[in-house]
């Protein structure tokens, strides 16, 4: 089994103690931490909502989970989390939100969905067996509840590439990274990609066809990158050491941005355009994972929950980041989601701190 290099140029390797040292000042430091935001930028927060936090469909639904959530057209979005008893729940919205309804489970863990088209959706999860579950929905149903097997201690994480390929990442129970892919017609057996990760759902990215980058929070607390090229790239070191795991996006071609949270508790922000960009403050205390969005090339939403429980926003525009702004005075218990489903348009989704799903959008 291949293992990630011991050490890299450029990065600060940290085991066993250390690395426990680590993990116990970061949990500390989230805890108890106060920080002053930035003024808000009152124009930004003026342009980009049009109006707060609503329940997202009935408020009798409780979820037990982060939630997730996909786009596969202007006039839709779809919503997933796990329910009370442990089922997969969806909402959606075509104008409006509907009801949750359950359409699989049980499930161990939130799920993840992804489309590559119109009218086609696949969302999975770690079922209460450690294995991979999956449902599509096809225009008119959802398909059976199914195992793609396996055994797991990650929540998955799954991209496309093209119309009808779908490529599925997971952590292993010997803290390997593994990958099956869909052809349009069956599921490939698991492939073992080595390396020492943390059991926290990988981040992927596709910008182009045939072209993925995976990266994942390493058990050394830096970041590391799998690239497919046509053809697995070896391990590459990124550096940082970081409280959370990553989350990446792509706005177009040969580009990717990644964010993470620091030792000090402070989100951060690294981007490739044909050579990785060093790690970048972005000057706001963080207590969740960075959920990035993006309508359009150039331009980046980004949503986290500040240390006031409250989600908190920034925009990159035009080669700039804008100053942190509070979406409302609601406080969450799970990190934010977002997703863009046209320019000038994009949703994002929280749990409230009455285990309800919240949603505010752009319009």
């Amino acid at each position: 089994m291949s293992r990630l290099p011991q050490s890299s140029l450029g990065t600060i390797v940290c085991c066993g103690k250390i690395a426990a040292n680590m993990k116990v000042v970061a949990l500390s430091l989230l805890a108890s931490v106060a920080f002053a935001f930035a003024i808000p930028n009152q124009s930004l927060a003026k342009r980009a909502f049009n109006s707060g936090w609503n329940p997202l469909g009935d408020t009798s639904t409780i979820l037990t989970s982060d939630p997730t959530i996909e786009s596969w057209g202007p006039l839709r979005v779809d919503a997933f989390g796990r329910g009370q008893e442990s089922q997969l729940l969806h909402n959606y919205w075509d104008g409006q939100w509907h009801n949750w309804q359950a359409i699989g489970g049980p499930i161990s863990t939130e799920p993840t969905a992804v489309s590559w088209g119109n009218n086609r959706i696949d969302v999975f999860a770690l079922g209460i067996d450690s294995a991979i579950h999956t449902s599509r929905w096809d225009g008119s149903t959802w398909s059976a509840w199914t195992s793609i097997g396996g055994a797991f201690i990650s929540p998955p994480k799954v991209v496309s590439w093209r119309e009808g390929r779908l490529d599925l990442f997971v952590v292993g129970t010997d803290s390997a990274l593994y990958r099956s892919f869909y052809d349009g017609e069956s599921w490939s057996e698991f492939e073992n990609l080595g390396g020492e990760i943390i059991a926290e759902q990988p981040a992927a990215v596709t910008w182009g066809e045939g072209h993925i980058d995976v990266l994942v929070r390493g058990t050394d607390h830096t970041l590391w990158l799998k690239r497919f090229d046509n053809g697995w790239k070896e391990w590459v070191a990124l550096g940082g050491e970081l409280i959370t795991r990553p989350t990446a996006i792509s706005w177009g071609p040969g580009r990717v941005d990644v964010f993470a949270v620091g030792l000090d508790t402070v989100a951060r922000h690294k981007y490739y355009d044909g050579a990785w960009s060093p790690w970048k403050s972005l000057r706001e205390r963080a207590t969740s994972i960075i959920a990035p969005c993006s309508w359009r090339e150039g331009h980046l939403d980004i949503f986290v929950r500040g240390t006031d429980s409250e989600i908190h926003h920034s925009a990159y525009i035009d080669g700039s980041w804008r100053n942190w702004e509070s979406t409302g005075e609601e406080k969450f218990h799970s990190p934010p989601a977002c997703v863009a489903r046209a320019d000038h348009h994009y949703d994002v989704i929280a749990v409230g701190s009455d285990s309800v799903a919240y949603t505010l959008s752009r319009t």
